[in-house]
């Protein structure tokens, strides 16, 4: 069993912070006691670059951060992983509603 959130957002995203980047999403998800978090925005080229500088693959579709000396950084007690993903939202405004379903993709 483990503990995750599906769907977080980058700094890139409209309305986050800007500290919403690897390193302090991976000590946010330790202090919930989270090990695994789906990041979103892979769309976005600017946040891939930073992915692929700060994470290597772990196993099969997750990733893993990087210490700064290029070394992983995980624990032997405490295991933290990422793994990509993606929301597509369907909107449509009918009698004065406006109905949205949110469909969220992981790549694996």
């Amino acid at each position: 069993m483990f503990l995750a959130d599906l769907h977080i957002h980058s700094r890139y995203s409209r309305a986050t912070s800007r500290d919403c980047v690897p390193e302090h999403l991976e000590a946010w998800a330790r202090r919930k006691g989270l090990d695994v978090i789906g990041t979103g925005d892979f769309t976005h080229p600017a946040w891939r670059d930073e992915l692929r500088e700060k994470l290597e693959p772990a196993e099969d579709g997750l990733y893993t951060k990087l210490n700064k000396t290029g070394t992983c950084a995980l624990h032997l007690q405490y295991k933290f992983f990422c793994f990509i993903q993606s929301r597509i939202s369907c909107c449509q405004k009918s009698d004065k509603r406006f109905l949205m379903i949110k469909c969220i993709f992981y790549f694996f």
